[in-house]
Formats: structure tokens, C-alpha cells, sequence
């Protein structure tokens, strides 16, 4: 993840076990090359790892904002970003407790307004309102998001209800599909989603590079 923010802003770093890390963005080791070990900074659990990062200050998430998990076994929630402001110590702070076996792929910041798009391994995508997750207020496992049978969740994206390109779903074979409430209905969540093609396997999804404008491109 990429954070644009005052030194002085704090900054969460979320893992896939659902624990968030917050530390002042002035207190991340400046480096070169690959950077310093998050584990340096942080107690990290065998098998636990990074899966997003934002600032949290007032300027980048305002009171209230609040924050989408979704884990591979196709469970969401929605919690306040208000309870992640202050400095954690190295051991975090829950703010989701997926399953077991089970493991957060992502967090991003959801309005009410705003659409979940989410892709499985079986190329299965399914768009519902984010507010259809509730908010907890302690960490949980959530709700079902998408049945994904023998499959896993890849990744998921946050958009505008009319915006058609919000996640890249690629496949093994390197073709890519977008998925947006654009181009595909919102539904209620706990279905199986739309199918974006047969027998085709999703190994990684990413977000749109953004369109410069005209005045840009000439």
C-alpha cells in the first residue's frame, strides 16, 4: 500500500488475522531498496502478514469513517475506523476474528453509498451495497459476503454505485475481466454471484490505474 499523509499522522496496518498496527508515519524507518522488516516494528503471529495500510488521522479518514474486511471464505464487515486512531502497542489491536483456516485478504474505507465488489478463485464476482455488512463493535467473523463452495475469495473493491470499472479480475492465463456495478447488477449479498467465465481460474485481482485528464494527455 501506498500512504500520502503529514509525518504526524498516524498510519494502521492491517493484517490477513485481523489485527491492525498503528503507528505515526514519522516513526516508519526511512529507508532504501526493500525497507525494514514490518516484524522489526510489530509482534507478528506465525503466518501473519500485511494485507493494507492507510492514515487514520482526521485529514485522511474522518470521524466515522468506516472500513470493509473481507476474508477468503467469503465473510465481511464493516467497523469505525474512530476505534484505530490512537497508537497501538506491538502486540495491535483485533478488529476482525476470521475463522479458522480462514484469513482477511483486504480492508478499504466504505461508505454507505459506496458498492463491494467481490471476486473468487472459480472467477465468480458478486456487488452488493457495503452497508449491507453490518458494523461491529468488537472484532468478529462477520457475514457471508458471497458463498464460495471449494473456492476462496482473491480480493475485492470499493466503488461508486455507476462505476463500471472498480477491480481487475485476472486469470491464470493472463486475460483480464473488470467488474463494477457498471457492467454487472447489485445484488444482496450470501449469494454465488455472477459468473465472469467457465472453468476459468482467478489467481490475482488489482485496482484500475487511474485516467489522466485530457488537458494531461495532449
Amino acid at each position: 500500500a501506498v500512504v500520502r499523509g503529514s509525518t504526524k499522522e498516524p498510519i494502521a496496518i492491517f493484517s490477513n488475522l485481523g489485527s491492525a498496527y498503528v503507528i505515526r508515519i514519522n516513526d516508519v524507518p526511512a529507508s532504501t531498496g526493500y525497507g525494514e522488516p514490518v516484524q522489526k516494528l510489530f509482534n507478528f503471529r506465525d503466518g501473519e502478514r500485511v494485507v493494507g495500510g492507510m492514515a487514520v488521522g482526521e485529514k485522511g479518514a474522518p470521524k466515522g469513517t468506516l472500513a470493509v474486511a473481507v476474508g477468503k471464505g467469503g465473510f465481511g464487515l464493516r467497523f469505525n475506523l474512530d476505534a484505530h486512531r490512537e497508537l497501538s502497542t506491538r502486540a495491535g489491536r483485533r478488529f476482525a476474528k476470521p475463522a479458522e483456516g480462514d484469513e482477511i485478504v483486504g480492508v478499504l474505507p466504505a461508505g454507505d453509498k459506496d458498492v463491494l465488489c467481490v471476486v473468487t478463485s472459480d472467477a465468480r464476482a458478486l456487488l452488493c451495497k457495503a452497508s449491507e455488512l453490518p458494523e461491529l463493535a468488537g472484532a468478529g467473523r462477520g457475514v457471508t459476503v458471497i458463498k464460495v463452495g471449494e473456492a476462496a475469495v482473491v480480493g475485492f473493491g470499493v466503488g461508486a454505485p455507476r462505476e463500471k470499472d472498480v477491480i481487475i479480475a485476472e486469470t491464470d492465463d493472463g486475460k483480464e475481466f473488470p467488474v463494477g456495478p457498471g457492467r454487472f447488477s447489485v445484488t444482496a449479498r450470501g449469494g454465488k454471484g455472477h459468473a465472469l467465465k467457465r472453468k476459468t481460474k482467478i489467481v490475482r485481482t488489482t485496482i484500475p490505474l487511474p485516467v489522466p485528464p485530457p488537458a494531461l494527455l495532449n
